[in-house]
């Protein structure tokens, strides 16, 4: 078992002063940006008004490559430009996090708290969605209407009524191929990212071995894969003599934590 802690670079903490200060804002400075992106091999340049930029920086941007993250390779300030001429940077991802890390079979595992939030996770493979005007005013609102979630006792999974022979295998499929690429229990309340066609959010309740109001956001009409694919993991986990299941920890996926890991140079092993 090798145990592997993050530190970051940055200013020491100094002892709170009683003088109250005036919160620091910080004004985007408005930039020409060259991104690299590293799966498709391109280097292509954006406007950007929203973030302060450095190189290395990784970020999400409109147009063609929308959903691929680039890596900023270079900023300059002193520009002219049409801006209908070029896309922009809509999103900065934060990739800083800390904590001490452990191998568990194809997870690296942190046992000391939830240092990446679902939220975070999220925010690093999900690229957001630039908001568009409704085509019509009168169109009805999209909602999350949940109805009972399933449950499934980790010991006795094969048990679950609504478990199907199919979709069991091909949850198993899903595990041997690492598509739990996350997965966190803080409080009792557990959340996974899987990733398949698309990135799928599962989400659950799991208290002494049973998991509760377990659902997925995939179109699935019934117990799918991912969710199934979670419950697996789960008891995997379960079964490790390190891990604790009683306790919040986060779960993620080896090979997705050092490609996020070499991402940002604010992070030392």
């Amino acid at each position: 078992m090798k145990k592997i802690g993050f530190m970051f670079y940055g200013d020491t903490q100094e002892e709170a002063s009683p003088v109250v200060e005036a919160p620091q804002i910080d004004t985007p400075t408005k930039s020409l940006v060259k991104i690299h992106f590293p799966e498709s091999g391109r280097d292509l340049s954006y406007y950007n008004d929203r973030f302060t930029l450095a190189k290395g920086d990784v970020v999400y941007v409109s147009g063609k490559m929308a959903g691929e993250a680039g890596v900023v390779v270079s900023v300059s300030t002193k520009f002219r430009i049409h801006t209908a001429d070029y896309q922009k940077v809509i999103a900065k991802l934060d990739l800083e996090f800390h904590g001490d890390f452990i191998r568990l079979q194809d997870k690296m595992v942190s046992l000391d708290d939830v240092c990446i939030t679902p939220a975070k996770f999220e925010s690093w493979v999900i690229p957001p969605v630039e908001e568009k005007k409704k085509k019509d005013e009168d169109e009805d609102p999209d909602e999350i209407i949940s109805g009972e979630g399933y449950t499934i006792d980790l010991n006795n999974i094969e048990a679950c009524e609504d478990l199907t022979e199919a979709i069991g295998h091909r949850a198993i499929d899903y595990c041997m191929e690492g598509r739990v690429r996350y997965l966190s229990i803080q409080g009792g309340k557990g959340c996974a990212f899987v990733e398949g066609t698309k990135w799928y959010r599962v989400d659950f309740r799991y208290e002494d071995g049973l998991v509760t109001d377990l659902f997925c956001d995939c179109p699935y009409p019934g117990l799918c894969k991912h969710a199934v694919a979670v419950v697996l993991n789960l008891r995997m986990l379960s079964k490790q003599p390190e891990m604790k299941m009683d306790s919040d920890f986060v779960a993620l996926d080896r090979w997705l934590f050092w490609k996020l890991a070499s991402r940002s140079d604010k992070i030392s092993v």
